[in-house]
């Protein structure tokens, strides 16, 4: 019996009825394209349906965990649909095989290495087909295709594939995807919404059951029917459900065994999600047997909750791709009994896991968040000063540090940066307000008469918020929830200087997992300090430009995963990243960062995020939030290395 047999037997098993198996797996890498030994590509023919090929050209993979990608362009005369996909390729050659539609492709050589989605597309990039695991090939319903070619951003179709193991210097490889194509307009569009979890989730040791839950309330332009499901996790996972949840009612879209093979299985039947309704997932997990906290990542060492869902849409309108990663605390104590009963066993699929099932890694580096303004939030009346920063805990609370009826004006400072003293009198309206990330309602608020002129805020893992205030030249430590007092007070009271017991107003602080932390010591010194846990100072470097000035250093990041801490240059408008003790790496610099760049994040899920453009002009208007969202910029491309 083949694979193709032991899963056809499996969806009878697992859904209890006859039904025509619908296989594709997607396992959410980067995507290779190859030229194979025929290479035909696509040209437009007589017959408006035709065949491309995407082949790797003979190539020999020299390291464990190598991915390639190969792409090719497709007419932009006129709009194009796939309706079926069929994979060529073994899988002790290729662990698994992604497909992606990208405006401009992340390179334009034959072949090019691409472990990192910044490396698969430099814009535009869109998920469309998955494979491993000697999966069928995949046929969509009729009327149904994925559009690409003229006004739908996907110019270029690039396929990545990821080789576990190294060849022999002998063996090269051609592992690749068939697509029948068409020019015939389809009546609807093939999408794939994802839910998965964020990072910020942890799994603790020695438990029998854990749930992580995605929530989220789906925007959408058309209703989508979603007609099949894939779900995936790591090793700890026991079961996984997706839910739509209309006017309070809860439908069971699908509910599957992560160490199963990875394979899209049909749904009972295509249910309609509208405008508004939600989207719900909850993964379950069993770490009954190990002892470590687990955190939510893309390693082998992570765990995962992604649960997929294909639909189709209306072609006039309607979306082809969707995504969240939300977390919504009143579905949450809303799932029905059964969410997390595992399914009954199933010899044939837990025998082929046995088998060699290896719990396949994916990467979460796709599933960047899309910048949506949330309306009617926050939910109740929330009255801001000009905004310092931003921050968002563990627990997805939001901490805002703003300058209450204050504000930071020319005459603010002296020519020497001395707080003026009309200015020297603390703020007498709370500073710091802690928000509910998901109806908007206010936690708690604190910070009254602390503070002259806020600036950063930091939240560690521990929860201990750390705050900058520009008007003190001073940096600070506080317990979570806040205090009357700092635990850590850095620099002297009121009195700028360029030692190493003095700031000149700085501006950011990044704290790294072991304690250290790093301030931007960033308006008047344009330097970078790092500091014991305890407050000694360990090092210090400057933040140079090529022009002779003193560039603001007006956020700092870390990539504790790629061993950087990274400045941004305001006026520069660039970013440096630097080694952890300082040495220099590289600049990123793009001109989507114009006019101003104010703010970095780094995910070692996503990447890095910036915040730039216009937001000092919109400080006043007590919209922080929804500007914040609307003027960032991913960079994939940007993903460090």
């Amino acid at each position: 019996m083949n694979l193709r047999d032991f899963l056809l037997m499996a969806v009878v098993h697992v859904r209890g009825t006859a039904v025509v198996v619908f296989m594709l797996v997607i396992l959410h890498e980067c995507c290779n394209v190859r030229a194979s030994p025929s290479s035909r590509g696509y040209s437009e023919a007589a017959s408006p349906t035709s065949q491309m090929d995407i082949f790797m050209p003979g190539v020999v993979p020299l390291k464990h965990d190598q991915y390639f990608c190969t792409g090719k362009q497709v007419t932009l005369d006129t709009n194009l649909y796939i309706t079926m996909l069929k994979a060529h390729a073994k899988m002790e050659d290729a662990h698994h095989m992604l497909l992606f539609g990208c405006e401009v492709p992340g390179s334009r050589q034959a072949v090019w290495g691409c472990e990192f989605l910044g490396k698969v597309c430099k814009t535009g990039l869109k998920i469309i087909y998955a494979w491993a695991r000697n999966a069928p090939p995949t046929t969509l319903p009729h009327d149904v295709g994925f559009r690409i070619g003229a006004g739908t951003g996907i110019n270029h179709l690039v396929l990545q594939v990821h080789y576990a193991h190294p060849f022999p210097a002998s063996k090269t490889d051609y592992s690749g995807i068939n697509l029948s194509i068409t020019s015939l307009t389809q009546k609807y569009l093939a999408g794939i919404f994802i839910l998965a979890a964020a990072p910020y989730f942890e799994i603790p040791g020695k438990k029998s059951k854990v749930h992580i839950d995605v929530e989220c309330q789906v925007n959408i332009p058309k209703t989508i029917y979603p007609f099949a499901y894939r779900v995936h996790t790591h090793t700890l996972g026991t079961v996984v459900t997706g839910y739509r949840v209309k006017n309070g009612v809860w439908t069971l879209l699908g509910k599957g065994n992560p160490q199963w093979p990875q394979a899209f299985y049909p749904m009972d039947q295509a249910y309609a999600v509208n405008d508004e309704d939600f989207l719900a997932a909850r993964c379950t997990y069993d770490s009954t047997d190990r002892e470590r906290v687990t955190k939510i990542g893309s390693t082998a060492n992570d765990e995962m909750c992604n649960f997929y869902i294909m639909y189709y849409t209306d072609a006039q309108g309607g979306q082809a791709y969707g995504e969240c990663s939300n977390y919504i605390q009143e579905l949450t104590d809303h799932f029905p009994m059964d969410s997390d009963v595992p399914l009954p066993p199933n010899p044939l699929l837990d025998e082929l896991h046995e088998a060699g099932h290896d719990g396949a890694i994916e990467s979460n580096d796709d599933l960047v968040p899309v910048p949506k303004i949330v309306e009617e939030w926050p939910a109740s009346a929330l009255h801001l000063g000009d905004v310092g920063g931003i921050a968002v805990d563990g627990r997805q609370s939001v901490h805002v540090f703003h300058r209450s009826h204050r504000m930071w004006n020319k005459l603010t400072f002296d020519e020497r940066y001395n707080l003026q003293n009309s200015y020297r009198k603390p703020i007498d309206g709370d500073t710091v307000v802690t928000l509910d990330s998901g109806t908007g309602s206010i936690v708690s608020q604190w910070g009254a008469n602390l503070f002259y002129m806020p600036h950063g805020i930091t939240i560690d893992t521990h929860g201990n918020v750390w705050l900058t205030d520009v008007g003190s030249h001073q940096v600070y430590k506080f317990p979570a929830g806040g205090a009357a007092q700092p635990l850590l007070t850095l620099g002297v009271h009121f009195e700028p200087g360029r030692d190493a017991q003095h700031f000149c107003q700085p501006s950011d602080v990044a704290v790294h997992s072991s304690g250290e932390f790093y301030v931007a010591d960033g308006y008047c010194n344009s330097r970078i300090m790092k500091f014991a846990a305890d407050g000694s100072l360990i090092t210090q470097w400057p933040v140079a430009v090529p022009e002779r000035i003193n560039p603001v250093i007006h956020s700092i990041t870390l990539a504790e995963d790629k061993g950087l801490i990274c400045a941004v240059v305001r006026m520069k408008t660039l970013i440096n990243c630097y080694n952890l003790d300082g040495s220099f790496v590289q600049t990123i610099q793009h001109d989507e960062f114009k006019p101003q760049l104010f703010a970095i994040e780094y995910s070692s899920n996503f990447g890095m995020f910036a915040v730039f453009c216009c937001l000092f002009l919109l400080f006043y208007t007590g919209t922080f939030f929804h500007i914040l969202y609307m003027y960032y910029l991913f960079l994939p491309q940007c993903i460090l290395y």
